[in-house]
Formats: C-alpha cells, sequence, structure tokens
C-alpha cells in the first residue's frame, strides 16, 4: 500500500551545491585534461572547477579577451581562448587557457538567469518572456531557461559570438 509514503520533492536550489559563503556560483570553468577525445573533462578523476563572480566595476573582457567554439569537443565545446590581462578573479582561482565553460551550470544559477537570458534572447527563435507576464517561478524560471539552454546547444557559435561581444563588457555576472 502506497498511501503512507509522502513523495517529496526538492527544488533546484536546493539540490545545488553553494559556495563556502553561501552565494550561488555564476560562472563556472573546468579544467581540461589530456587523455582519450570524447570526454568532456579529460583523463582527470576528479575535475578541477573554479567559480568566478565579477562584481560591480570588473567586467568579464576586463581579464578573458576571449572564448572559442570547439566542436570536436562536444562535451566541452566553449573554452577560454585567451586573457586580456595579467591576473584577474578566474586566473587568481587558478584557471588557465583551455578551460572550458560550464554553460549549463552557470546560465541556469538563479542568480544570474536574467543576465544569460537576455544576453542569448533570440537563438533558436526563444524570446524573452513579456516583462508583465504572470508566469509560475517567474520570467526567467527553470522552464523557460532550460528552453533557452537547448537552443544554445543548437547554435554554439552563435552562443560563442555573443559571449565574446555583449558578455565582455556586462558586470554583475
Amino acid at each position: 500500500d502506497d498511501s503512507s509514503t509522502t513523495d517529496v520533492e526538492k527544488t533546484l536550489d536546493e539540490l545545488r551545491p553553494r559556495t563556502l559563503d553561501n552565494s550561488m556560483p555564476v560562472n563556472s570553468l573546468l579544467a581540461r585534461g589530456s587523455g582519450p577525445a570524447g570526454l568532456g573533462v579529460r583523463g582527470m578523476e576528479s575535475p578541477k572547477g573554479a567559480v568566478i563572480k565579477y562584481d560591480s566595476g570588473k567586467h568579464v573582457g576586463s581579464e578573458i579577451q576571449a572564448f572559442q567554439f570547439d566542436a570536436s569537443s562536444p562535451l566541452a565545446p566553449i573554452s577560454i581562448a585567451g586573457f586580456a590581462a595579467a591576473t584577474g578573479p578566474a586566473q587568481e582561482q587558478g584557471v588557465l587557457v583551455g578551460w572550458f565553460l560550464n554553460l549549463s551550470g552557470t546560465f541556469l544559477e538563479s542568480s544570474s538567469r536574467k543576465h544569460w537570458a537576455e544576453l542569448l534572447a533570440g537563438i533558436g527563435d526563444v524570446q524573452l518572456l513579456p516583462a508583465d507576464a504572470n508566469i509560475k517561478g517567474g520570467r526567467f524560471n527553470t522552464k523557460f531557461m532550460n528552453r533557452l539552454l537547448a537552443a544554445c546547444y543548437m547554435d554554439l557559435p552563435e552562443v560563442v559570438r555573443r559571449l565574446n561581444g555583449n558578455l565582455s563588457t556586462m558586470t554583475d555576472v
């Protein structure tokens, strides 16, 4: 008899790991190792990772010169192509050229959803929901963000173009 069993669901925020200061990660970068092709983090038993926050007054482009798209690496297609400065928040955490952007992890973080949705709106004809829309979970709910993310994975060269354009001048991401 299943009537005595209680189904308990957790929200995505309850399942996501928090940083030491309990803030949500914004940009997730993971290291590329060396090893067999086709693995997202090649040859590493436990991948290195970093969560980078560009606060007011510091923008992504002040440190990261460009991202690049590599179709031969389907599990890690977007990586750092080069740095614009010798130091910055990412490099202070050990991030190097070649580390890849965890697009899904970054994109779905609640603290930066609005920035990412505005940056990538229109890819795959996925438009921003109206500001006055009465939508369960808000304008940037998980359903909408997953739909936009799926569209982004269908046009990664356009995502990289936007990362290297508008994202490079954004702060608070």
